[in-house]
């Protein structure tokens, strides 16, 4: 007997090993100098002094209880015309303190809506920590509503808003799977 239970009472659970792993495909697109390269490195490696390149892209495993999720992360430099391969997120980066970049985040979402499989968006206001602000945060966040996008900033330098960024990017890829299945079910 098993605290005063017959054996019969006692029910032997098996230990949960069961782990759901997926890989996803994140691109970050913008201008030169927006931090993209900053900002991947904070997320893979968790700080910018780091000798490892880009040319390949990185990727980074995120371990939560039964759930794996690798994110592969890639960029292109802002001369890219149309976006070759097949992603789950692109993420678009612009200087809060240089409004040209801004600007630009329209002609990078039309590139993202141009892609088949069309990916989710997240625009990022990345150097945050510099002044004069040229973008203010009212205008960001309407312009990525108008995308349908959700809106971070951040300072790739000092890693303020890193932990909302990559809350915002897991997030948004759990979503989309999950929608996935779901169509699957039906």
């Amino acid at each position: 007997m098993v605290c005063g239970a017959t054996l019969d009472q006692v029910v032997v659970k098996p230990p949960t090993s069961t782990t759901y792993s997926y890989s996803f495909n994140v691109l970050f697109l913008g201008d030169e100098g927006v931090g993209k390269t900053s900002l991947i490195k904070r997320l893979a490696y968790g700080g910018l002094d780091t000798a490892e390149g880009l040319e390949r892209g990185v990727e980074k495993t995120f371990e939560f209880d039964e759930l794996s999720m690798t994110l592969a992360m890639s960029e292109k430099a802002y001369e890219v015309s149309r976006i070759e391969g097949s992603y789950d997120l692109a993420v678009i980066v612009f200087d809060l303190s240089r409004r040209n970049t801004f600007l630009k985040t329209l002609r990078y979402a039309r590139l993202v809506n141009e892609t088949s499989p069309r990916p989710q968006l997240l625009i990022v206001g990345n150097k945050r920590d510099l002044f004069p602000r040229s973008v203010n945060y009212s205008e960001s966040l309407k312009t990525a509503a108008e995308l349908g996008a959700d809106y971070v900033e951040t300072s790739a330098l000092t890693g303020e808003g890193l932990k909302k960024l990559q809350v915002k990017i897991l997030k948004r890829l759990i979503s989309q799977r999950l929608e996935r299945l779901k169509e699957m079910t039906k």
